[in-house]
């Protein structure tokens, strides 16, 4: 059993039964061990030396070249020949770190809690780790997920910005879908913040997001939260998450809100933030939220505050609500409500508003002001329609009874609401038969009836249409924000005629980056019986971020909901194998409600987009031609310089390749991870790890006959299988007459070292090709029997896979037990009596009770740094801890544990982290 290091950084739990655990469970172990040492560090640290996380980075797990968000739970997958490890589950466990959540990985071995079986020959099933009767249901042991309560698929939420030493103040609405927590922030003149924190309940940082600069015009602050994990979900449900604005400049100005639930955005059309008239007043502030009335001379509002302190908090405040416009210093209705002292929320209704005054309203000209009796204090704040970053998008399909020669017309329509009550409008038309006669916006037909909001054919031309709808009147703006606009196109001469439907898509970056794909039906695809008289149009928005994976959103329209459900959206992308174009292919989410959302984590896909063309195929199940095709435009920001592609992917887009996914190696691209032969050294293997490309020349084992032959084109000498062999020359294309692993063709009976990327060559595995069966298996080599106790063996290199005696004497040769063999390493009857007495075992090595020792985690030797104790069988280990350094800049040497103190001109100095540390904590104590 793998023996818990105490801090270790990752945690393996394994009793594991069989050897193929162990062997597995030791180099799942040693990858942990190495990839924390890849990052500059061990996997053993002192309990004040964490280091706090990169403030810029999504807190969760990275494991083999994957992210995980906090509290997932996945089964680690070793790749070929081991493959998923379905009895070992690994989580990320959130773990709290000097005010910032962090992840940690654990994994285990749950295949000692399997049940037993009550019948005589039990069953595997694939991609299960428990064994179970013939038809019987699997226990479902791998099936770790469990309901919690979270928020919902649906929620908005609003948050009310104040601060004890700032009179500034800011407002965010709050959307949360599975795409993630979508943001729009309102903030007062003068609020500068560069980051937003999302916090718990005892002020630990859950995500630090950094901010571009508010619109100077309206103050906004657009961002999503995009991989939100269940663990602050579940925060979200409990309405105890809130957010912070912060400037790095000025602390002491930071401003701090709670989200809590409201009801839906669109039932509100207006807003307005209240400020105190005395700027001299800090941490007080208000929203008003307002929309019109169903008889359009009415309006309802809902005001909340936050930061009101009242002398009797058991007695119902009265508040003034007044709407004015400064301007011609004109109060247009005032109204008096009861306030909550509780909730601090006061409603009501203002009836029999003047027309006139609802245009103002809606152009912005008005404001609205509230005092509370026995208050010293006003507040008041513009009346503008409600901030938002969404985009209002319409897919345009064709409705036309007869179609064009060209196949039917597609489009899209994009409209963005501005604080003046206007709104802007993009339009694109694609095969639309002559000149349309009326592009009108109207609301959504009810009973038949609709009204025709504007008319905006005046400013097509040449496919596209741009302008502002500027009637600025309440009831189309609160339609717009509803939901309840549709797009109509006719042409009255060719009777073609579109149509779509005007749905709000909530915020993303790549919004304001480019205009969406539009994916239009395939000429060449036949019709059905479903399709005869209806076509569709899709509409795709794609971004490669900065972590260089593809997020993808697609919109459909102009089919059946059941048709629908039934498309299945590709990307389709060619890389270069080899020196030619391979034609690749990853399938997208199926549709729900009518859109497809998600990310594209496949590294090959990064190489796709440098080597050819990105294109979307949407095909029906049942359907072997795609429905709907067309090229679409990607933005990239996993380069330095953000640039977008547009179909036909750039050359000399080298930026995309080594630094993040991919190696460049003899003018070939190839995936993080990958392994693939040398083309310029014979017999040496090549392995891509984060950018770089690390190569070892083949270890041969040794084999186990007297008359061994080398086939021609292999690297290693083998046994000869008779009756198999009647030549060393053997065509290695005929995949049937042997095993074909990892790119490389083995005959029956030929053995090999394992190639595992990073490590390189295993020494302590071999693989054969089973003769008959023509399997590949792969076995540890068992190491021999010693005349010395355990403790006293050495392993002459960090990479042996086996000890010697330090007086090395003579030992029974290594022994390569049979395939069906789980023999263990004999253990010495002066180990057992170690244990007994209390001693402790670490990785394969006995301790006494009481002693001490430097660890060593192979291949990197003997951890001088790091110090393990034994007591009463239980060892712990700790990293020697270094005393706290007052100076500016230190330095330390590779053969020394702990910095020490130097001057700046030392060539060797750095910057003290820990002193750095300590600075940023005192601050944060101030505020």
């Amino acid at each position: 059993m793998e023996p818990r290091l105490r801090r270790a950084r990752w945690i393996i739990r394994a009793p594991f039964h069989d050897w193929e655990f162990t062997f597995v469970s030791f180099l799942l172990l040693a990858f942990l061990s190495i990839h924390s040492l890849s990052a500059g560090r061990i996997p053993l640290k002192a309990d004040d030396e964490v280091s706090a996380p990169d403030k810029e980075k999504i807190p969760g797990c990275h494991f083999d070249g994957h992210f995980f968000e906090l509290e997932e739970q996945w089964h680690p997958d070793l790749g070929p020949p081991f493959g998923v490890m379905y009895c070992v589950k690994c989580t990320c466990l959130a773990v709290p770190r000097k005010g910032q959540m962090t992840g940690k990985v654990r994994c285990q071995n749950f295949k000692h809690e399997c049940p037993k079986t009550d019948c005589a020959e039990p069953v595997l099933l694939p991609n299960q780790c428990c064994k179970v009767c013939p038809q019987l249901p699997s226990n479902n042991k791998n099936d770790q997920d469990k309901p919690v309560q979270d928020a919902s698929k649906n929620a908005d939420f609003l948050a009310l910005f104040t601060g004890a030493n700032s009179a500034q103040v800011a407002v965010g609405f709050f959307h949360y879908d599975t795409s993630g927590l979508h943001y729009t922030i309102q903030t007062s003149r003068g609020l500068s913040a560069t980051n937003l924190l999302f916090l718990d309940e005892d002020n630990n940082t859950f995500f630090n997001q950094k901010l571009d600069k508010p619109n100077e015009n309206d103050n906004k602050i657009c961002g999503v939260w995009e991989r939100v994990p269940r663990l602050y979900r579940r925060n979200l449900a409990k309405d105890t998450l809130s957010v912070a604005l912060v400037t790095a400049e000025n602390p002491e100005t930071s401003v701090k809100g709670m989200l809590t639930s409201r009801r839906t955005q669109s039932e509100d059309t207006f807003s307005a933030l209240l400020q105190p008239k005395d700027n001299r007043k800090s941490g007080l502030a208000g929203v008003a939220l307002v929309s019109l009335g169903a008889d359009g001379i009415s309006l309802e509002y809902s005001i909340s505050l936050k930061g009101l302190s009242l002398a009797r908090k058991d007695l119902k405040q009265v508040a003034t609500i007044t709407l004015e416009k400064p301007d011609e210093r004109r109060v247009v209705k005032e109204v008096t409500s009861v306030l909550s002292p509780k909730a601090l929320e006061v409603s009501g209704r203002m009836a029999d508003i003047a027309a006139q005054d609802i245009k103002w309203l809606a152009r912005g000209r008005l404001t609205l002001s509230l005092k509370v009796s026995g208050a010293d204090f006003d507040l008041t704040g513009a009346v503008t329609i409600r901030p938002t970053c969404s985009v209002w998008q319409a897919v345009l399909y064709d409705v036309s009874r007869t179609k064009s020669q060209g196949g039917p017309g597609s489009g899209v329509a994009l409209f963005h609401p501005q604080s003046d009550g206007t709104f802007t409008y993009e339009l694109q038309l694609m095969q639309f038969p002559g000149r349309p006669t009326h592009m009108t916006i109207e609301t959504y037909p009810r009973k038949g009836r609709r009204r025709v909001v504007d008319d905006i054919v005046s400013s097509f031309g040449n496919g596209w249409a741009n302008g502002s709808y500027i009637k600025q009147i309440p009831k189309d703006i609160q339609s717009l924000m509803a939901d309840d606009l549709v797009m109509n196109i006719v042409n009255e001469h060719t009777v073609a005629r579109m149509q779509g439907h005007i749905k709000q898509v909530y915020y993303k970056e790549v919004h304001n980056r480019i205009f969406p794909s539009v994916i239009m039906e395939n000429p060449d695809a036949s019709f059905s019986r479903e399709t005869r008289d209806s076509s569709g149009t899709a509409v795709a928005w794609i971004r490669l971020d900065e972590n260089c994976i593809l997020n993808y959103q697609v919109f459909i329209d102009g089919y059946a909901e059941p048709y629908i459900k039934k498309l299945q959206p590709t990307v389709v992308y060619s890389i270069d194998q080899e020196g030619s174009a391979v034609s690749r292919q990853v399938q997208l989410e199926q549709f729900k409600k009518n859109k497809s959302v998600g990310k594209v984590k496949k590294s090959d896909v990064l190489m796709g987009m440098q080597n050819g063309t990105i294109e979307m195929t949407i095909t029906a199940s049942g359907e072997a031609i795609p429905r709907l095709r067309g090229r679409v435009t990607v933005v990239d920001e996993c380069s330095g310089n953000k640039h977008k592609f547009n179909g036909l992917i750039m050359e000399d887009a080298a930026s995309l390749a080594a630094p993040v996914f991919t190696c460049r190696y003899n003018d070939k691209t190839y995936p993080d991870g990958s392994s693939f032969r040398s083309e310029t050294k014979n017999c040496t293997m090549c392995s891509c790890q984060r950018g770089k490309v690390s190569c070892e020349d083949q270890i041969c084992p040794k084999p186990n006959c007297r008359n061994p032959v080398k086939l021609e084109g292999h690297c290693c000498v083998t046994c000869p299988v008779p009756g198999l062999l009647s030549t060393v020359k053997l065509v290695a294309s005929n995949a049937s007459q042997g095993c074909y692993l990892d790119k490389k063709f083995y005959r029956p009976g030929e053995t090999w070292h394992p190639y595992l990327p990073p490590f390189g060559f295993s020494k302590c595995a071999v693989c054969t090709c089973q003769p008959g069966s023509l399997t590949v298996n792969c076995n540890r080599i068992t190491c021999p029997t010693l005349s010395c106790p355990d403790n006293e063996a050495i392993r002459e290199n960090p990479n042996d896979c086996c000890k010697k005696c330090k007086d090395a004497p003579k030992v029974i040769p290594p022994i390569r037990q049979p395939n069906d063999s789980l023999a263990d390493e004999a253990i010495v009857r002066l180990a057992e009596e170690e244990l007994k007495e209390g001693g402790c075992r670490m990785q394969s090595e006995i301790f006494k009770n009481g002693a001490e020792w430097h660890p060593r985690v192979q291949p990197f030797g003997i951890m001088n740094c790091v110090r393990c104790h034994c007591k009463d069988g239980k060892s712990s280990c700790k990293r020697q801890k270094c005393p706290k350094l007052s100076c500016s800049f230190v330095r330390k040497e590779p053969s020394e544990c702990c910095p020490v103190c130097t001057n700046q001109s030392d060539p060797k100095a750095r910057p003290n982290r820990r002193l750095l540390k300590t600075k940023r904590r005192q601050r944060r104590r101030k505020e």
